[in-house]
């Protein structure tokens, strides 16, 4: 059999799976023109179930035959039928219900795609990486468990994180493709991963590349029916330090970011908008540079001011009072200190009655976060730059204490029945059931995003649980928010949900 002939079976092989769905139909572009076959289902780009199979024994047998001629070793000498089969692949894949067949870890042409992503041939690659999106879809009848899609989905996104890191010219196409085809696809902390993988490149020393990342930003965006900016909006904890932390040696990446969200202020105003999810980071890893920008962008001339306003210093001190270091206090002087001279004469103690209140919410969103962290170093080890706070709830504990015993005055403290959390905690109970309730109800008509609405409520989770009956004084607050989240989760899907 020639070449033509491979191909030509391989797409008809692939075809009967639509025609067993009974979705396949005859077409001509134009009279007179020459008749192609069109899937109704295999044609749209969102992906959805598979249709109602009228031939499900065809349909599986066609799927048995591909996989067999897949494993042959003499098929992965082939050039162009190989990438037929790839186009083939995605077909068969959308139309398959099998849980199995569905999965990158298990089944051989899960593999097969993971592999052509770095293969030596440019159209298998561009291939692989229109299919690889394919296997994140949502399934209204996938009888996995979701923790079990969700830990897969994760590996599949380390492989594709791993591979772009090698930095090797002729995968970056395919990568960013696959990025944008996976991005399409998935939501929730899985799509924070791949706007970070895609941000990565748009600080590209080849602009090419750092194009095709910026239009497969466009891409998703447009995809999911929002703006560049409402996209972006949920996952700036994670991104905003990735975006900043190359400001001078790379000023193209936040340049880009600036020109994605159509900021007219370009990146003064974009470090504006990232300050206070940025400069914890900043701070934390001594990059004093970056920080001077910032300050500019705020029209101010020293370093020290952006980390001294009120809801900035909060986030910094939050997130240095969890680092797992023999002194927390001494480590987060002397990093301030390294940020700013100005901070030479001051005690951590001043800093953290500057808004115990303010700082104290982000300590509990941080103990919120680190449910999911810990989950996630199981299957994202190999990623050297974290996406989301990884922080040990015990960590946050501890940094709690630490406040509360800096800030508690009275002699009572020493006593072994002394709740010195909980007691610093239940004098501003009310105030931080109030501020997470304003976001999980959305009582100031806002529309935070779902994913700072759900961190919110696990926030509000941790604050019961650490304090226990000291928040009760709350409990009107606590109660509305519960009751907002219960009618979320059973009520119609709204523009803002919560769940």
């Amino acid at each position: 059999m020639n070449e033509t002939r491979q191909c030509r079976t391989l797409e008809l092989l692939s075809r009967t799976c639509c025609a067993a769905a009974d979705t396949l139909k005859l077409k001509r572009k134009q009279p007179g023109a020459p008749i192609y076959l069109e899937c109704s289902f295999c044609s749209k780009t969102e992906v959805t179930s598979p249709p109602r199979c009228a031939e499900r024994a065809a349909r599986d047998r066609a799927t048995a035959i591909f996989v067999a001629i897949v494993r042959l070793p003499m098929f992965q000498e082939l050039r162009r039928p190989r990438v037929f089969a790839m186009v083939a692949l995605r077909r068969l894949v959308k139309h398959s219900p099998s849980p199995a067949f569905f999965d990158f870890e298990t089944s051989f042409p899960g593999q097969w795609c993971l592999d052509c992503l770095k293969s030596s041939i440019r159209e298998l690659r561009i291939a692989a990486g229109r299919t690889f999106g394919i296997y994140f879809a949502n399934r209204a009848n996938d009888s996995l468990d979701k923790s079990v899609v969700k830990r897969k989905r994760r590996n599949a996104l380390e492989f594709l994180k791993t591979l772009s890191e090698k930095d090797v010219s002729y995968l970056h196409e395919a990568c960013i493709l696959a990025w944008g085809q996976a991005g399409r696809a998935i939501d929730g902390d899985e799509l924070g991963l791949v706007l970070l993988g895609l941000v990565e490149y748009l600080g590209h020393r080849h602009t090419l590349v750092s194009a095709w990342a910026f239009s497969e930003m466009l891409n998703i965006a447009d995809a999911r029916g929002v703006t560049p900016r409402r996209l972006f909006q949920p996952f700036w904890p994670s991104l905003a330090f990735s975006v900043v932390k190359d400001l001078v040696s790379k000023p193209q990446t936040a340049s880009k970011i600036a020109e994605l969200l159509q900021l007219q202020g370009g990146v003064q105003e974009l470090l504006r908008l990232l300050q206070q999810q940025a400069l914890p980071w900043l701070v934390l890893n001594r990059k004093r540079d970056v920080i001077q920008k910032i300050a500019e962008a705020r029209g101010e001339t020293e370093s020290c001011e952006p980390c001294l306003d009120t809801i900035n210093l909060s986030s910094i001190l939050a997130l240095l009072l969890v680092q797992d270091v023999p002194n927390v206090a001494e480590f987060s002087m002397s990093l301030l200190r390294a940020a700013s001279s100005q901070f030479d004469n001051s005690e951590l103690v001043d800093l953290l009655r500057t808004d115990p209140l303010l700082m104290t919410l982000e300590l509990f969103k941080l103990a919120a976060d680190g449910d999911e962290a810990r989950k996630a170093r199981v299957s994202l080890k190999a990623w050297k730059r974290m996406l989301w706070i990884m922080t040990d709830r015990t960590q946050v504990e501890v940094a709690l204490h630490t406040v509360s015993t800096l800030l508690t005055d009275g002699k009572d403290k020493k006593s072994k029945k002394f709740h010195i959390t909980g007691r610093f905690i239940e004098q501003h109970a009310l105030g931080l059931a109030s501020k997470l309730s304003e976001v999980i109800t959305d009582s100031l008509d806002l529309h935070p995003p779902a994913q700072e609405r759900r961190r919110c409520l696990r926030a509000m989770e941790e604050m019961i649980r650490v304090c226990c009956s000291y928040v009760c004084v709350a409990r009107p607050q606590v109660c509305k928010a519960l009751q907002r989240t219960r009618q979320a989760l059973t009520s119609k899907p709204s523009r803002y949900p919560l769940v």
